[in-house]
């Protein structure tokens, strides 16, 4: 089948690339879509590649998943180094990661993450049948009219809000995210929730080695706080009988407050050093950043 558009999308947004595709073809404009239109036997990526070459334009259909895609990315630069142009359409208020955004930045967006939906695919046909070739763009049937009734318009599946651009359920559990200095290439692993040897090492027991876990961490200035006061804190512990007590159960809750908040300032004392979170586009690096009070991205 001759076809003009390559529609090139995250397989978690299958269903807005079909309804795309059908509302292309419905206007007379050919798609390609995997795994559609892949033949049996044949390469997947083979396939991929043959189509790009033999399209017209290229569709994005962009969102959070196809931001994370490196199958996505590849079929971009495969588009690019063709000469193919790249129409993004966002089905998700999402800005493009720097290796993306480096081969889409001059195009022009089409916003498609407001309902209803349709309107924005009537837009899309109509700036697709504007780019095509003369050759190519889809011509009125020539001949008298058709007698039979033309059929009603089969409905689009992404015309409910609840279907496109809602953002899948943020992850729950410990989250273990990967914090990369630029400059240095240095990574660090963090993750949300409680900090066991935060919690130990602030203890009365282990005040001095928290000092030393504090500048580990890069938080200097603690560091030394807790490395000279955890001498101070023996000392008032030795002398003041029942009050040590006191001092000592002050020092346990304190321990508990800093095991529960000490993976996020720690965190969040990296960013603020410059550090940057390895595949911030995914879904786990946004829920960590929102569990550590962090901007998204």
């Amino acid at each position: 089948m001759p076809f003009d558009v390559f529609i090139s999308y995250s397989s978690q947004d299958k269903i807005a690339a079909d309804a795309i595709c059908s509302m292309l073809e419905r206007n007379g404009i050919g798609c390609w879509i995997a795994p559609r239109d892949i033949l049996p036997g044949q390469s997947y990526g083979g396939a991929i590649i043959e189509a790009i070459s033999s399209a017209h334009v290229m569709v994005l259909v962009f969102s959070r998943s196809a931001n994370a895609s490196p199958q996505v990315e590849r079929e971009v630069e495969a588009a690019v180094r063709k000469g193919l142009p790249v129409l993004p359409v966002r089905i998700e208020d999402v800005k493009p990661k720097e290796s993306l955004e480096f081969f889409i930045s001059v195009q022009h967006w089409l916003d498609a993450f407001t309902p209803p939906m349709e309107p924005h695919l009537v837009r899309l046909a109509a700036v697709i049948k504007r780019i095509l070739p003369p050759a190519s763009a889809p011509t009125p049937a020539q001949g008298p009219p058709p007698q039979a009734p033309i059929p009603a318009p089969i409905p689009i599946p992404i015309s409910q809000p609840q279907i496109v651009g809602q953002p899948p359920p943020p992850p729950r559990g410990v989250l273990f995210v990967t914090l990369v200095n630029p400059k240095t290439r240095q990574r660090v692993q963090m993750k949300t929730g409680f900090s066991g040897s935060l919690f130990i090492g602030s203890s009365f027991l282990g005040l001095p080695l928290f000092g030393i876990v504090f500048f580990s961490r890069k938080l200097y200035g603690l560091g030394t706080v807790y490395l000279f006061g955890s001498f101070i804190f023996y000392l008032l512990v030795s002398r003041a009988g029942d009050f040590g007590l006191f001092l000592m159960f002050i020092s346990f809750c304190v321990s508990i407050w800093l095991g529960l908040i000490g993976n996020k300032i720690t965190a969040r004392n990296f960013i603020r050093r410059g550090w940057t979170i390895l595949d911030d586009g995914t879904g786990v690096a946004q829920a960590a950043k929102q569990r550590w009070k962090l901007p998204l991205s």
